[in-house]
Formats: structure tokens, sequence, C-alpha cells
């Protein structure tokens, strides 16, 4: 691990809160980039699927003219995601061109959905690197990888702990049936992603995407969410396709911190444009 030294920690915009914070080696850094996602509205985060270096800072000086609050850095998709000094370089470039906007890093796998294929061992030292590197406000680290197996758990431990940057942990399921009958199960899975993980505090953030069916009801799926509300603390829980457009639409409703949108590419079905 090679951790970045300096200590400037970048946060929202002007508008939010101001756009950078000297920390002279506090202990609170994790603390604040985590506060950055429970400050005012839901946070409009914009994804950058593009695979180049150019291509993607390009992109965010693009999306830096829009009302996105922070930016996704999708590496699946870029053309070196699996190198994690070639993904640190590239975050510390898209730091220095859009100083406004917090990052927010992943790799999303194939099986939720990405876009490129990555060995479980590759996969948890990335989110570690780029987790203590001091550059991004939040790594995504996907559920599934860590419950994989109890050695995958306790790495997962160690990145969790020594992480400068908020932890987010997700789940993606693309199966539109899977909550066909009833949402009841989607407070037990938010629940789990909140309280599974070994750590002191549990996650960060929790994030839930699924594919809506044709029969998405969003009142039913906020009055189970907002069930074990006060229990998961931070959370996004996002209804994927174009029958679950109102779960973005109304996150605030539905009391996500993030929600999604798209600017020339979508990373995910439904994503309205920016």
């Amino acid at each position: 691990m090679n951790p970045d030294k300096k200590a400037w920690f970048r946060i929202g915009k002007p508008k939010v809160i101001p756009s950078a914070i000297l920390i002279n080696g506090s202990d609170n850094l994790r603390e604040k980039r985590v506060n950055v996602f429970k400050q005012g509205e839901p946070k409009i985060v914009v994804p950058i699927v593009e695979k180049t270096d150019s291509e993607i800072l390009n992109r965010a000086l693009q999306i830096a003219e829009t009302r996105a609050d922070m930016i996704e850095l999708r590496a699946d998709y870029y053309e070196y995601g699996t190198d994690s000094k070639k993904v640190i370089t590239l975050l510390k470039k898209l730091w220095g061109t859009v100083p406004n906007l917090p990052i927010i890093f992943t790799f999303r796998t194939k099986d939720e959905g990405g876009k490129a294929e990555i060995s479980a061992s590759e996969y948890l030292d990335l989110c570690d690197d780029v987790a203590q590197s001091n550059i991004v406000a939040a790594v995504d680290v996907e559920y599934d990888y860590i419950m994989a197996d109890f050695n995958n758990f306790l790495i997962f431990g160690d990145l969790f702990h020594s992480s400068r940057s908020a932890i987010i942990v997700s789940k993606h399921i693309l199966d539109p049936a899977h909550f066909a009958d009833s949402y009841e199960k989607v407070a037990d899975i938010l629940l789990d992603l909140k309280l599974d993980v070994p750590a002191d505090k549990h996650s960060d953030i929790v994030k839930l995407a699924f594919m809506a069916n044709d029969n998405f009801d969003f009142e039913a799926l906020n009055a189970v969410v907002r069930k074990v509300k006060d229990e998961i603390g931070l959370y996004a829980v996002i209804a994927m396709g174009e029958n679950g457009v109102e779960s973005r639409t109304r996150a605030c409703e539905l009391g996500s911190c993030i929600t999604f949108m798209s600017f020339g590419k979508e990373s995910a079905a439904g994503q309205a444009g920016i």
C-alpha cells in the first residue's frame, strides 16, 4: 500500500459546504467524508463510464458544468481498471481536474452488472489501495465479495478499519422477479448490509439496487424502507430500469443519501440524464 500523505480532503460544492478543507493528520478525516453524505438533499452522483484517461478527464470537466454533486469513477469500464497504480494515478488527475466534485470509486463486478472480470484477491486489494490513498470520498465494496468466504471477510475488516474514505457496502440484484411478491426482503437485506460486516461501527453507507419489475410500487417500497431507517443509518435504495425511475426522482422521500443520473452514457438502466 502506498497512502498519499497529502492531507487534503475534498467535499461537495460551495452551495452545500466549502470545496476543500485542509486537515493536518486529523483522526476525523473519514468522519468528515461520511458527513458529506448527511448534508442536505440526496447528492446527485454522475458515473463516468469512459475507457481512457483522456476520455475520463474530459467527461469529468463536462459533468462539472452540470448540477452534479459528486462523480463516480466506474473502474470496470477503465482500460486499466484492475491496475491499482494506474487507477490511483488517474484518481489523482481526476481530483486535480475537478476539485469541487467528490469522487466515489467503484469497480462493479460482472455478477452485479459490471463490465470487467476481476479475481476476489485483485478486487479487495484494489479497493483497499484506493481506500487508503486519501483521494476519494467513498469506496463502494460489494457485500457478496465480502461474505464469499472467511478470508475475504477478514481482509475487508482490515480494509474497513484502515480506510481514509467512507465505505459503501453495496448489493445489486439483477433479477426483476426477486421482489415480485413483496418488498419485505428489502428490509432484511439492508440490515445485512449494515450489520454483517466486520466493523465496530458497521457500514458507513449501505446501497441496495435491484431491477424493478412491471408491478413496481414506490409507496410499498418506501413503507418497508422506513421501518428500518433508524437502524441502517445512511443508505441508498434504487430500483433500476424504466419501471423503477420513481425511486430515483423521489430519492428524498425514500430517504436515500445519493441518487444517480447520467451524462452521455448510463451505468445502469433507468438513470435520467442530468
